[in-house]
């Protein structure tokens, strides 16, 4: 009798396995007068934020600011944009540290930024970057941007930082 039972359940499941695996289209339809409305229910708005690092004094070579993420929200960087200067003949290099998903890699997941030299004066070389993205902060942490240049002589000038992106509900 158990083998039986046994025989019939097994041929259920795998019946019902065959018929789960099967799929079918489905075809909505509508005119352009009522489309069908289609929402990220996680979307909570558009968002961005700056920060600025003052003139880097002779002697420093790093520098950083931070925006804090709202509480209760995922920031979801789309684009990064960074411009300042450094006494002529140094690079900067620009870099991003954000945590994500409550991991912290040492400080924070570290982004480098390609910063390309814009234009040159007399006594400055500017670098910008222009940078799309996809990185995620997590709610209430702090996003950084960090500055690095070549040598720490002379007066740097200030470096601008503005990130944008959308706010997530967690």
């Amino acid at each position: 009798m158990r083998r039986i039972w046994l025989m019939a359940g097994a041929a259920f499941l795998l019946a019902s396995g065959a018929a789960m695996a099967q799929s079918q289209q489905v075809l909505v339809t509508n005119n352009d007068s009522q489309r069908v409305p289609v929402k990220d229910v996680n979307f909570a708005g558009p968002w961005a934020a700056s920060c600025t690092i003052d003139p880097l004094p002779s002697g420093v070579a790093t520098g950083q600011c931070a925006i804090t993420v709202p509480a209760n929200r995922i920031f979801v960087v789309e684009q990064v944009s960074a411009m300042g200067g450094a006494p002529t003949g140094q690079f900067v290099l620009y870099s991003l540290r954000v945590q994500t998903a409550g991991l912290n890699a040492p400080q924070g997941f570290l982004y480098p930024l390609p910063a390309p030299k814009l234009y040159s004066t007399a006594t400055t070389d500017t670098f910008r970057v222009l940078q799309t993205a996809k990185l995620y902060a997590d709610p209430g942490s702090t996003v950084t941007a960090l500055v690095f240049r070549t040598a720490g002589t002379g007066v740097s000038t200030n470096f601008a930082f503005t990130f944008s992106g959308y706010l997530m509900n967690p």
